[in-house]
């Protein structure tokens, strides 16, 4: 499920772009994996 919003915000909002950047990019790779399999 998603992670506690209010919580993460108290420790930090780089985590959170962080965290949600590395998350985006594994997804946008996995799609590109997969639209390019043969």
């Amino acid at each position: 499920g998603l992670p506690p919003i209010a919580e993460v915000q108290k420790g930090g909002r780089r985590d959170i772009l962080a965290l949600t950047f590395t998350i985006a990019v594994l997804l946008f790779g996995q799609a590109l994996y997969l639209f390019h399999a043969p």
